[in-house]
């Protein structure tokens, strides 16, 4: 999945996991959302690293009806600001369910465009 950002904007996703055909309570799961230049760096050289625990990814509450599982991940303009115009790096979501099993319901590609106006 391609995500777009135009650098120094903040911008928010809104995911919903889904789980044999049906959105997952992810209630006390631990979800991380990383950007980083190669894949296979290591997760200590990441650009970016958000979490549910820490600040940028937000559970929906309540994880119930039109909510259930989803949650959001926040880019600040402050996150987005320092990247180079036209970069295309790769990010991921990863998650630990609340039985220890870790899943990666979503990843793909990030481009931070160019932005015209400056403030």
């Amino acid at each position: 999945m391609l995500l777009t950002v135009l650098r120094g904007d903040s911008t928010t996703w809104t995911f919903q996991v889904i789980e044999d055909g049906l959105p997952r309570d992810i209630t006390g799961d631990f979800i991380r959302f990383t950007i980083k230049t190669d894949p296979d760096d290591l997760d200590s050289v990441a650009i970016l690293r958000l979490s549910n625990t820490t600040s940028g990814v937000l559970i929906l509450l309540p994880q119930t009806g039109d909510t259930k599982g989803k949650f959001t991940v926040t880019l600040s303009h402050i996150d987005t600001k320092l990247y180079v115009k036209n970069l295309r790096k790769f990010w991921d979501v990863q998650m630990t369910l609340a039985d220890g099993s870790v899943v990666t319901p979503f990843y793909g590609d990030i481009f931070f465009a160019a932005d015209v106006t400056k403030n």
